[in-house]
């Protein structure tokens, strides 16, 4: 328990970006959201975007996966990746939130005769 403590706070400046980050991603995807209410996909755009960015990346410095020198992009791949698909859930979790609810159409009752 206490090395994994030890390798948190050693790493406290990715956990403080990535915990921006993820909470940008929201407020983004909430903005869209909120401007696009009608429209349903322009929410799932900033999430997509982000993780076919992270996807492209990550294909960019797979050759040089060992390397210690690109250590830096690889973490800002899964990075991007992870953003992307927390920004799709969080879309998907609005969709379902403010789902409109569609009236029935109001047809003439026809009343059949006996």
């Amino acid at each position: 328990m206490d090395k994994i403590r030890e390798l948190i706070q050693s790493n406290n400046e990715y956990l403080t970006m990535i915990l921006f980050a993820v909470l940008a991603m929201m407020v983004v995807v909430f903005a869209v959201h909120f401007f696009t209410e009608r429209i349903r996909f322009p929410k799932y755009l900033p999430g997509l975007i982000v993780l076919i960015v992270g996807i492209v990346m990550f294909v960019g410095v797979i050759p040089k996966l060992t390397d210690k020198a690109y250590i830096d992009d690889i973490v800002m791949a899964c990075l991007l990746i992870g953003l992307g698909i927390i920004g799709l859930c969080f879309g998907l979790i609005l969709g379902v939130i403010f789902k409109v609810k569609k009236q029935p159409k109001k047809e003439d009752i026809v009343y059949d005769e006996y």
